[in-house]
């Protein structure tokens, strides 16, 4: 996984930008927050603030709702660098453009929305609230139209959308649009059929993980390492004998593979006459010890090995099974991601 976000990170972060961040006094009780995280505390933003059938209700949530924005939001940089280095987007030069474009624009709009919030909200700053929402719907939308990997930063729009159309008692039918149209853009990202969505980017995990699978299993389980002729006995009655040694590689994708080598010996001939073959003598037989941890980590996926093995194709194959428990990994982390926004997209339901 990536980085830890840290409350020193979230401090040292404030610091280098040109705004005030007003931080709940209780930020502290979520950290720390990896990028995974985030995708999860974003979901669970706007299943809340859902949740909250009254104003009174939301008011009272409003506290945690607002703490979990201000955490993932000014955290933004280091989650999406880890997003980054687990590659939970599709199109390379997409993302680019949305780190670029979109980074930061979101952190300046959520500086506005704690600072109104610190006064609340009265007849003279209705105006600025319905400002503000205006301008947040707008950049929201935007990020809409990059691939998953903006899921993060889109979902902390929408919650900051939300939040304020609720404080200022919009009319339902116009919330129910709100939510609609940002629905629309969760669902877009769950389309199986949409380049940019993660139910997309599953579907080539998949084909990566059964290619890798298919290429382990294809991968010989015996190599000969060595051929060579040997004279044994003295010239008068001695014989000339070929050698071979050759690995058998033991092991599965679960505990991973470990070597043991063996040396045949056959086609046995007088200096002078062929005699028949003589009978295969396995020699130096000794077990080489299994490289890798038997424990299953990332709840199934098999923990990655060392390639130690004095036998360069049992090396190869480990290092093969090592890009599969990649694999199956980032597909574990690519679900998580699909969970959370199917979850975001069920509580944006009308």
């Amino acid at each position: 996984m990536g980085q830890t976000i840290t409350r020193r990170k979230v401090l040292a972060y404030g610091a280098m930008t040109s705004f005030v961040a007003i931080l709940p006094r209780d930020v502290s009780a979520i950290e720390p927050m990896t990028a995974l995280q985030a995708v999860g505390a974003v979901a669970g933003v706007l299943g809340s603030i859902n949740q909250a059938q009254t104003n009174s209700e939301l008011t009272r949530q409003m506290r945690s709702i607002n703490a979990k924005l201000d955490i993932v939001i000014l955290n933004q940089q280091y989650i999406l660098q880890e997003i980054e280095s687990l590659r939970l987007f599709i199109d390379e030069v997409v993302w680019r453009s949305f780190r670029t474009n979109a980074e930061f624009d979101l952190g300046s709009l959520k500086d506005r929305y704690s600072f109104l919030m610190a006064g609340g909200l009265t007849s003279s700053s209705r105006g600025k609230y319905d400002a503000l929402a205006t301008s947040i719907q707008d950049i929201t939308n935007k990020l809409g139209r990059y691939d998953f990997g903006a899921f993060v930063t889109f979902a902390s729009g929408v919650g900051l959308a939300l939040m304020l159309r609720r404080l200022l008692v919009t009319p339902p039918l116009q919330m129910a649009d709100l939510r609609a149209r940002f629905k629309e853009k969760l669902d877009e990202w769950l389309n199986p059929n949409n380049a940019r969505g993660v139910a997309m980017a599953l579907t080539q995990q998949a084909a990566s993980i059964s290619g890798k699978r298919a290429q382990i299993e294809a991968y010989p389980r015996e190599i000969t390492l060595r051929q060579w002729s040997e004279n044994q006995g003295d010239e008068s009655a001695g014989t000339t004998c070929k050698f071979q040694e050759v690995l058998t590689i033991n092991g599965d994708l679960t505990n991973g593979f470990s070597g043991v080598s063996r040396v045949d010996k056959w086609d046995c001939r007088p200096y002078h006459s062929h005699c028949k073959m003589c009978a295969a003598a396995p020699a130096n037989a000794a077990a080489i010890k299994s490289l890798l941890a038997t424990a299953p980590d990332y709840s199934g996926v098999p923990a990655p090995g060392a390639l130690n093995s004095p036998f360069a194709g049992v090396n190869e194959i480990n290092a093969l099974r090592n890009e599969w428990i990649a694999l199956s990994r980032h597909e574990r982390d690519l679900q998580f991601v699909k969970a959370q926004i199917e979850a975001a997209s069920a509580s944006l339901k009308a």
